[in-house]
């Protein structure tokens, strides 16, 4: 039995996942400049904590947490805490996406999904 989270009524937000790459020069060699590449996009339920956990986070160190919760596929099986996942998607331009750092992956179910747990990317 899927977990509730997970039917497709309750995925209802677009995010999208990146993975930071080495940048390429014309000739192909590895530069010091580094990218976040896009690996994929998912719909998500997205969970924020109470408003007494959001009030704390933000006087401790002005960060958001929240929960996303995702199906299991090619792109969210690969990802790990070094990735970056983008939300909301509301612009054409990624370079316009709010980024948040992937600091948890749980899975749920018996492959059924994941719980990834991020928080915004200070800028």
């Amino acid at each position: 039995m899927a977990a509730k989270s997970l039917k497709a009524g309750r995925r209802d937000k677009r995010i999208a996942f990146k993975a930071k790459r080495a940048g390429v020069d014309g000739r192909g060699h590895s530069t010091l400049d580094e990218t976040w590449e896009l690996l994929g996009r998912a719909w998500a339920a997205v969970y924020f904590g109470s408003g007494e956990e959001q009030r704390t986070a933000a006087q401790d160190s002005g960060v958001q947490r929240a929960s996303f919760e995702v199906l299991a596929n090619s792109v969210t099986r690969a990802l790990s805490v070094g990735n970056r996942l983008y939300y909301p998607i509301r612009d054409a331009d990624p370079e316009k996406w709010p980024a948040w750092d992937i600091r948890g992956i749980a899975p749920l179910g018996s492959n059924e999904g994941f719980r990834i747990t991020a928080e915004t990317v200070a800028r």
